[in-house]
């Protein structure tokens, strides 16, 4: 410290002996290999910290607080080495710090005889039995990598003979040889202690988003006190050291960047399929006379009720697509039993699915039917729909759910942030006859395709009934701006929604203009008048917060009538941005949006139909 660096040294002392500190995650590493995990894991690290640290700190003061600058200047003309500038009055620690890495054996050989070779010694067992918990560690990481499919299977492989990961410690040895061949050891270290960093960082991130999400769901042997303010001071101390390491060993830097690009590489181009892959549900029962076309339709059935009323919606879908139906029923099983177990299952889901074919088939649309056996419901139709090319997703809903982890319902959630499809969800509710009055709230024009063609499927035995959109404003709109909004749904009506959507029929259409403090509770209020309600994303935007957004989500909340959610097929990156920030904010975006307002209701203009 009263060194020219100053802090900059303190610092760079921190970021660079952080690996020397480091270590106890090897202990979690190695939890499939200890009994009772959940006690002796928090009980071996707060003991390896306790034991290591007090032995560190008294290591390094005894070295530099008895050290003899005499002693050490004799040592350093012995070894024919530079002194400091002003050696006379030259202090323990410039001196040590001129010895380098053989300062600790050199002020051993001043208090015990042999001191410097004992130590020496020291450091050669220590740098094996490192060598050997890293060695242990990394390949115990690449084992459940190879077996989570993030690397290639013989990584997974297990020797009969030891019981051990035998290719996964040999690659792990090639690696660390070739590190230290080829990379200089200041360097080797350096980035050692950033990788860490970050890897400690994202540990704390992953502290919050556990606690945040399933706290309440987790039996902890050891629970975090003082949170979040422990990993949030973590976070902070760590990125910064890991950002100061770069003033120092911008190199080491580089090797980071070059690791982390490769490993970015690696899951996006290889790993990522595989995952998507993995521990598909598997398709117990199989119906193949039907060849599904890359625009078929899935509907998840459960009910021969509420089955009907779906099927007849992807039936509308199918036949304007020329497609055919898969008609898909999920058996759960709980996760200790293996998949053999829903066996018996099948044959009581014969019955459900021969009538919903039978049904899909008097509508004029072929349809397919398939068993698959899940943990998950929402597993059972993600893989569904990817290894089957699914256009369409046509599926139920209950209702809105209220708890703090959900948005639209746990399945549903899952289901509508992992699937690439279009995407029709259907709230329960009982059979109307005649035609159905449909509400289709819209702010964006564009999203006006959709909308109605969804309203026409529920009325498809009514073409002629006409859809009600209501366009809610705070401030009233003159005659011209109602005109234009008309004018703008018309043309996407004419142009607009995508080529999947322009296929399908749309209804005749009426306008309501509602002027309200609060437009959405006034769209709500106004759902009272409705027998459904087509709510939904448009491409340019509308509406696409976390899976719906926090508007849609908050007007099917309060809606006085059942809804239908419509979300329209996404990029697949933008799909998985949307997961990870909804899952470490963890939060219900309905929270938060105001709520409450005066509504007033604004008749349109002559010949509108409002």
């Amino acid at each position: 410290m009263p060194d020219l660096t100053g802090w900059s040294g303190i610092f760079s002392a921190m970021g660079l002996t952080f690996i020397a500190f480091e270590g106890y995650e090897i202990i979690v590493q190695a939890g499939e290999e200890v009994i009772d995990p959940r006690r002796t894991i928090p009980k071996a690290i707060f003991l390896s910290l306790a034991i290591v640290v007090p032995i560190y700190m008294l290591v390094a003061f005894v070295l530099v607080g008895a050290s003899s600058p005499a002693f050490l200047l004799h040592t350093l003309q012995e070894l024919h080495m530079a002194a400091p500038a002003a050696a006379g009055q030259a202090t323990s620690w410039q001196i040590l710090g001129s010895l380098g890495e053989l300062g600790l054996a050199h002020a051993a050989a001043e208090f015990v005889p042999f001191g410097a070779y004992l130590i020496l010694v020291g450091a050669m067992l220590s740098t094996m039995s490192a060598l050997n918990a890293t060695t242990f560690s990394s390949s115990r990481v690449a084992f459940a990598m190879g077996r989570d499919d993030n690397l290639p299977d013989m990584f997974a492989h297990v020797s009969p003979k030891r019981r051990t990961p035998s290719v996964a410690v040999g690659w792990t040895a090639v690696l660390i040889a070739a590190m230290v061949a080829l990379v200089p050891l200041t360097t080797v270290a350096a980035a050692s202690d950033i990788m860490f960093l970050l890897l400690f960082l994202q540990v704390n991130f992953a502290v919050i988003t556990i606690r945040k999400k399933y706290g309440h769901k987790r039996a902890y042997g050891y629970m975090m006190p003082f949170f979040p303010l422990v990993p949030i001071v973590e976070i902070v101390t760590k990125l910064g050291l890991a950002l100061f390491m770069f003033n120092r060993y911008p190199a080491a830097w580089g090797y980071v960047l070059l690791w982390l690009v490769a490993g970015v590489a690696i899951y996006w181009t290889y790993a990522r399929g595989r995952e998507q892959r993995k521990e598909a549900p598997p398709v117990l029962a199989e119906e193949k006379a039907v060849v599904l076309t890359p625009h078929s339709v899935l509907v998840p059935v459960a009910g021969l009720e509420a089955g009907r009323r779906h099927v007849r919606i992807a039936a509308d879908i199918a036949r304007c697509r020329g497609s055919a139906i898969l008609l898909l029923h999920a058996v759960r099983v709980p996760r200790q039993l293996p998949a053999s177990a829903a066996s018996p299952f099948v044959a009581e889901a014969r019955p459900l699915l021969d009538a919903l074919s039978r049904y899909a088939e008097s509508l004029g649309v072929p349809a397919a039917t398939m068993v698959r056996v899940c943990h998950e419901p929402a597993d059972a139709i993600v893989h569904t729909s990817l290894d089957s090319d699914i256009d369409y997703l046509v599926m139920g809903w209950k209702g809105v759910v209220h708890g703090r982890n959900s948005v639209i319902g746990h399945n549903l959630d899952r289901v509508l942030a992992t699937s690439a499809t279009h995407a029709i969800v259907v709230q329960s509710c009982p059979e109307r006859p005649g035609p159905e009055r449909v509400l289709v709230p819209l702010s964006n024009p564009l999203g006006a395709r959709i909308g109605l063609s969804v309203a026409a499927l529920v009325n498809s035995a009514h073409p002629d009934t006409a859809a009600t959109i209501v366009h809610a404003t705070r401030a009233e709109l003159d005659e011209a701006r109602k005109a234009a909004f008309r004018d703008a749904v018309q043309a996407a009506l004419e142009g607009e929604g995508g080529e999947d959507w322009q296929a399908l029929p749309r209804c005749p259409v009426r306008f309501i203009f509602l002027v309200a403090e609060d437009p959405i509770g006034a769209i709500a209020v106004l759902s009272g008048q409705f027998d459904r309600m087509v709510v939904g994303t448009s491409e340019a935007g509308l509406w696409r917060a976390q899976v719906f957004g926090t508007t849609p989500l908050r007007i099917v909340q309060e809606a006085r009538c059942p809804a239908i959610l419509v979300r329209r097929r996404q990029a697949e990156i933008k799909t998985e941005v949307q997961r990870f920030f909804e899952f470490f904010r963890g939060l219900d975006p309905t929270e938060e949006v105001p709520r409450g307002g005066a509504a007033q209701l604004v008749i349109g203009g002559e010949g509108d139909g409002s």
